[in-house]
């Protein structure tokens, strides 16, 4: 090997030393920084000045109905099909439960038996009530001319009694009269005594007679009241024209059910809420089904626990949160204390709300304080 050839070797192995020696050293480089980057501490630095506080609630709550409504229909008929099954989510119109037209059209026909009998039942009385009018009015004519026939004989009685007493009285004053100047005879005092006697017994006849007469004169004029008076009317009639008009009615319901096919509808979009009807049983008298009406809203409820009440109120904006979806523009309705001095609010929900009954959501609601002067920021 030249010596020319040597010294270039030894250029070569002094760049290459060279450029590992400026590697490491850039590799040192960074590998100091950033270690001084994360074992420095940085600070940020901000003036104080004018804030509000802001402080959240966020709670979980539930959806409830708002409004519940009984499905009426007519009780006793046998049910056929019930379809559907609570909390199941109707239109309205839809169909709930199916009742028996056989067993309905049997009703319907005894019904018009009952109806029929009433109305023959009504009719009897009626005639009956009127033949009985008929005979109170005959006796109350009868009994005013029989009392006007007693007065009659009573007055005529008195007539005669009264002459036979005037007839005594005259033979007894004419005969005293005639024989005033002998009075000592026996005789005459004997005949004077006499027609005394008979005198006195008319006296006595024709008080007698006054007395039925008076009686009479009574009688005659309670007779005659009697007869002016009016017929006691008698409620029978009108007890059966309600028996017959309530009869009409239950008829009418039955026939305007099986007008429909037996079929009981939801008078509103809701929710089943409960069901009394079971296929082969009767309908009872209450509610067939009842439903949560969903058309008129609904209202969610939450529970605020007592150190978040005072930011709490009636009309607070609140927003409300199901499975990442925000309902805003809510605020709330009502607040009911509790005796631990909790809060458990109403939210009002306007129909049409893609919210269903017993569905879960969050609320979240945000208040500010008053403006202070100096707050100093969070760190």
């Amino acid at each position: 090997m030249t010596g020319n050839t040597k010294k270039g070797m030894l250029h070569v192995y002094a760049f290459r030393a060279l450029v590992v020696f400026f590697v490491i050293m850039v590799i040192f480089t960074v590998t100091s920084r950033v270690t001084a980057s994360l074992t420095t501490a940085r600070v940020t630095t901000e003036r104080p000045g004018e804030r509000r506080i802001e402080h959240v609630v966020n709670v979980n709550g539930r959806v409830e109905k708002k409004r519940e409504l009984a499905v009426l229909t007519e009780w006793g008929i046998l049910v056929k099909t019930v379809c559907v099954t609570p909390g199941q989510k109707g239109s309205e119109g839809e169909l709930l439960a199916e009742l028996d037209t056989e067993h309905l059209e049997e009703l319907i026909r005894e019904k018009e038996e009952e109806l029929l009998i009433l109305r023959l039942t009504a009719e009897n009385t009626q005639a009956a009530q009127e033949q009985g009018e008929r005979d109170a009015r005959t006796a109350k004519s009868r009994a005013v001319e029989d009392a006007q026939n007693a007065l009659a004989d009573a007055q005529a009685y008195c007539d005669t009694a009264a002459a036979e007493l005037q007839s005594a009285s005259d033979a007894y004053y004419s005969y005293q009269a005639a024989h005033a100047g002998d009075a000592g005879n026996g005789e005459t005092y004997a005949q004077l005594l006499a027609l005394q006697d008979a005198m006195r017994a008319k006296q006595t006849v024709c008080d007698d007679a006054f007395r039925r007469l008076r009686d009479a004169q009574l009688a005659a004029a309670r007779a005659d009241a009697d007869a002016k008076e009016p017929l006691a009317a008698e409620d029978t009639s009108r007890i059966a024209e309600i028996q017959i008009a309530q009869k009409e009615r239950e008829l009418l319901a039955l026939e305007e059910v099986l007008s429909f096919g037996g079929a009981v509808t939801s008078p509103v979009e809701g929710v089943v809420t409960e069901i009394f009807l079971a296929v082969g049983q009767l309908t009872p008298e209450t509610a067939a089904v009842t439903l949560a009406d969903i058309s008129s809203g609904m209202r969610y409820q939450a529970h605020i626990d007592k150190r978040d009440t005072p930011y709490v109120s009636v009309g607070t904006p609140v927003t409300l949160t199901k499975n990442g979806q925000k309902f805003e523009d809510l605020t709330i309705d009502a607040i009911q204390t509790c005796e631990d001095g909790s809060f458990d609010v109403t939210v009002d929900l306007l129909a049409g709300t893609p919210l269903g009954v017993g569905d879960t959501a969050d609320l979240t609601l945000t208040q500010s304080s008053g403006l202070y002067r100096t707050v100093v920021p969070a760190g």
